[in-house]
């Protein structure tokens, strides 16, 4: 569910940046700082939408040669749940409740019951069918 799409150090948008390293945490450190401003509105802050709207556009590209290939339809239907359920986090942000449950009453309809009871259960294990 938490699958989103290959990511390449090779891909233009990555070139050049600062690579986030065991040695250099530069995210750990910096990340609060820079999300510091986002009660205030600031616009370099990379969540909600913006992000969304990233991730959808990881979600978009091609599996072929990539390492994540052999992810089976199933599972990529389990992707797509997850990328709903974000959704309707995203809309329950915005107030907008009646939506998020739909959202979310959707997505949960498309996911195999062990995993609809361990997301409506927290953080009791789920249990396997045979």
């Amino acid at each position: 569910m938490l699958l989103v799409g290959p990511l390449a150090s090779g891909d233009p948008e990555f070139l050049g940046v600062r690579r986030n390293r065991e040695n250099r945490p530069w995210l750990e450190l910096l990340g609060p700082m820079s999300h510091a401003g986002a009660s205030r509105g600031e616009r370099g802050v990379f969540v909600g939408r913006r992000l969304e709207a990233y991730l959808e556009k990881v979600r978009n590209k091609p599996l072929q040669h990539s390492p994540v290939e052999a992810v089976n339809e199933v599972r990529l239907l389990w992707r797509q749940a997850g990328a709903r359920l974000a959704g309707a986090s995203l809309l329950l942000a915005e107030g907008k409740k009646a939506a998020a449950d739909a959202v979310t009453a959707e997505a949960l309809r498309s996911l195999p019951p062990e995993l609809h009871r361990a997301f409506l259960m927290g953080d009791q294990p789920p249990v396997m069918q045979p």
